[in-house]
């Protein structure tokens, strides 16, 4: 199967007369590039945020999301860097409007590693260091192990270039109508 093309098992569809609809369920993960960038230091919350759609998703033969197409969101928590912590911000993706100008809600957000959505945030190092001997029986001495300790450095402002592709990953179904035969 291609890079472009989806598992046409997690999809479904239903026929309303000449009307077909692909539902995408919750979960599913779809690839776009951001189309500005983001930033912890200069952005604010409510600043709204647009990806679009590099590649026609498709089941079978289906084009189901065309290649062109456009989801916009928005900023709904961001920080700048402090002491202790990188910048950080968080988008939720509301909206798919297609190529013709065919919309619908939607709602996903960006993939993390961790689920939250939230890029950026890490905590910082320690910027000290203690020693803690260690003895161990029968090695005929002690070790030292230096340990990170103290206050935590200045953290960095996390910034999502422009261009850079990324997964959206949906947080309710999506229901996307057609126009066309699916055979």
């Amino acid at each position: 199967m291609g890079a472009n093309s989806a598992n046409s098992e997690v999809f479904s569809f239903e026929t309303d007369s000449e009307v077909y609809t692909a539902v995408f369920p919750r979960g599913t993960m779809l690839k776009a590039k951001i189309q500005e960038d983001v930033s912890s230091e200069i952005n604010q919350t409510g600043n709204p945020v647009s990806f679009v759609v590099n590649y026609d998703l498709s089941v079978g033969q289906m084009t189901c999301i065309p290649k062109g197409s456009y989801m916009y969101g928005k900023i709904i928590s961001i920080e700048r860097a402090r002491q202790g912590r990188d910048g950080f911000f968080q988008i939720i993706i509301d909206k798919l409007i297609f190529p013709d100008g065919w919309r619908t809600p939607m709602t996903g957000k960006i993939w993390t590693a961790d689920g939250t959505g939230i890029i950026g945030g890490k905590l910082t190092q320690m910027q000290e260091f203690k020693k803690i001997p260690h003895y161990i029986e029968n090695l005929g001495g002690g070790v030292v192990q230096l340990v990170r300790t103290g206050p935590r450095a200045m953290g960095n402002e996390t910034v999502l270039p422009a261009g850079k592709e990324l997964i959206i990953v949906l947080e309710q179904d999506l229901r996307v109508k057609y126009l066309e035969s699916l055979e």
